[in-house]
């Protein structure tokens, strides 16, 4: 195995999957995120007052990363979590609200994954393994085609970015991510 190879982290690895997968490679890095974010979550800091402390601010999860909590490991964890958010949350003041916080505050697993799956792609965008892998790939989705061109202006090397431009052997799919025909 050579040095470079050596140097590179899991995310590296997730992605260069992520592009072998079906669907927008971004998309699927960031699921695979989300997945491991509430793993993580559940087996280290249930017991977090920090962590309960940010879950108590973006009330809890979002109804598709609240499935995934349940999916994840046993019962427990997601109880005190669901114990905690019950105690200390105005749940008067939520119901006349009614709407979920954003930005800083939304759900911890959907900022995760998004984060990280960003970083990832910005970090490899112009990687030749990755660049070469693309052409297993239908491309990035529209959104995470213009978030990596937004995220990487200025950077040298933005011209590779073409690689990740969605071909025309592709076709949407229902979620909006690109799939083979």
């Amino acid at each position: 195995m050579d040095r470079e190879m050596k140097e590179q982290h899991l995310p590296y690895f997730a992605l260069l999957d992520a592009l072998h997968a079906e669907g927008c490679p971004a998309c699927v890095s960031a699921d695979h995120q989300a997945t491991r974010f509430v793993e993580a979550l559940l087996y280290e800091q249930v017991t977090d007052a920090q962590t309960r402390l940010g879950l108590r601010k973006s009330l809890g999860f979002c109804q598709p990363h609240a499935t995934t909590l349940l999916r994840c490991g046993d019962a427990l964890g997601p109880a005190i979590i669901y114990q905690d958010l019950l105690e200390y949350l105005d749940w008067e003041e939520l119901r006349a609200d009614g709407c979920r916080p954003t930005g800083e505050e939304a759900c911890p697993v959907c900022r995760a994954a998004v984060q990280a799956a960003e970083r990832c792609l910005l970090a490899h965008a112009d990687d030749q393994q990755v660049l070469s892998s693309t052409e297993h790939s239908a491309g990035l989705c529209l959104h995470h085609l213009k978030r990596l061109v937004t995220l990487a202006e200025g950077r040298p090397g933005v011209e590779s970015l073409l690689a990740w431009i969605p071909r025309p052997d592709v076709r949407p799919n229902g979620g909006g991510r690109l799939n083979r025909s």
